[in-house]
């Protein structure tokens, strides 16, 4: 595997040989019917049947074609729920000999789709988005009474393509990053990408990959003096990236008791931080002891900021409305909506949050005594991805998706 070469575009398994797809049959339907069909299939079907007919090809690569693929997102609020294309995590089963990284697909019938990801156990995921992945190598456990923010600055980075395997090498970051980090940018399906990296006192570095270069240390200062949450993915949302953050002393053990979390967005490009409350009641209720895993940062297709929360009896969301023309001051506006009654699921354990997909609307939790759940938030769909045994233990949860736009704009046009 190249750490250079730059990543072709995933074809899906079962896609027509290009020999098959050169010769011009005439379609049996009209291309527009032909259309409307693939507009209704998952994204694999849709990269298969771009590969069946020129006719058919030049439709599906015209903008008209995505027009047509928001519009009918839009009875899924935007999501598209096969652009989940697998989930991977890490197994420590005390029965076996050395612990697992298990790939699962998306559907589970095309076990090939992720090929790519073949990773060391010595790297951890940090961040994905749109089939790039950024792992870090695990550092040594800090000696006792040292805190891992007194480690030295500079992991090993590696930013990984799930569906074709090419790796890129990252040179050394001038920051201390063990917390997870944002993909700012994947764009030309995961060719060039931006990375961005911030410490606990929100030093931020961005790495450019058509510069294959990190910018320089920028400091963004909230009004508040935070600490992102440690283990908690941040949301990027067009430039801005949000972190759920406490003040800079945290609570006991990171409960959520003494002063009350909140989110801090940052302007990527002018550093501008702005700090955001929490729906007010939103941490109540919780239970006293619900770690703060059991809040989860989201956002609709169209920016709107979302706030998934494990409450004691429900798993709710919170989403922020934009504000009031003319009154840009007023606090912000949460409307809140149980995507969940865990008494249907029959749950009385807690409930931890593994991470977000935007393009499918999924979000993986961790159920105590059940196992790893994927849910979407449009359909409202719930599926085991694994059962969790006693004496297993889960960790480093990633989600695999795919940016079917950005795929369709990088195929080129039969010949």
């Amino acid at each position: 595997m190249d750490p250079g070469a730059a990543p072709a575009p995933p074809i899906p398994p079962g896609s027509a040989a290009p020999d098959a797809a050169d010769s011009d049959v005439d379609a049996t339907l009209p291309v527009d019917l032909l259309l409307e069909i693939a507009a209704r299939s998952d994204a694999a079907s849709v990269v298969r049947c771009a590969a069946a007919a020129k006719p058919l090809r030049r439709a599906i690569l015209d903008r008209g074609f995505r027009r047509l693929l928001a519009q009918r997102a839009t009875a899924t609020s935007g999501y598209d729920p096969s652009l989940l294309r697998g989930v991977s995590y890490k197994v420590e089963d005390s029965d076996a000999d050395h612990p697992v990284r298990v790939v699962q697909a998306v559907p589970a019938d095309e076990p090939s789709v992720l090929r790519g990801f073949n990773v060391s156990l010595d790297f951890e995921p940090v961040a994905s988005r749109d089939g790039l992945v950024v792992l870090r190598r695990l550092r040594p456990r800090p000696v006792f009474g040292q805190s891992i923010e007194e480690a030295p600055p500079g992991s090993v980075l590696r930013v990984c393509h799930s569906f074709t395997g090419a790796v890129s090498v990252l040179p050394s970051v001038s920051i201390r990053d063990y917390r997870k980090h944002a993909l700012l940018s994947v764009e030309d399906n995961g060719r060039a990408f931006e990375l961005l990296v911030a410490d606990e006192r929100l030093r931020i570095q961005i790495y450019s990959s058509r510069e294959g270069r990190w910018g320089p240390v920028r400091a963004a200062l909230p009004r508040r003096q935070s600490r992102p949450f440690h283990d908690s993915y941040p949301l990027v949302i067009g430039r801005i990236v949000h972190w759920l953050c406490n003040p800079e002393q945290l609570p006991p053990l990171g409960h959520l008791f003494g002063p009350e979390p909140y989110i801090v967005a940052v302007d990527a490009d002018t550093m501008e931080a702005t700090v955001i409350d929490l729906p007010r009641g939103c941490t109540s209720r919780m239970t006293a002891s619900m770690s703060h895993r059991g809040l989860l940062l989201a956002s609709s297709v169209d920016g709107r900021l979302k706030v998934v929360v494990s409450e004691t009896q429900v798993i709710s969301m919170w989403t922020m409305s934009p504000p009031v023309e003319g009154e840009p001051t007023l606090p912000p506006r949460w409307v809140r909506q149980v995507l969940i009654d865990k008494q249907d699921w029959g749950v009385h354990s807690s409930v931890q949050f593994e991470g977000f997909g935007l393009r499918s609307g999924t979000v993986i939790l961790y159920v105590g005594r059940v196992g790893l759940i994927r849910l979407n938030l449009a359909t409202k769909e719930a599926v085991i991805v694994y059962h969790l045994s006693d004496i297993a233990y889960i960790s480093q949860v990633c989600l695999h998706e795919i940016d079917l736009s950005s795929l369709l704009q990088t195929m080129k046009p039969l010949s």
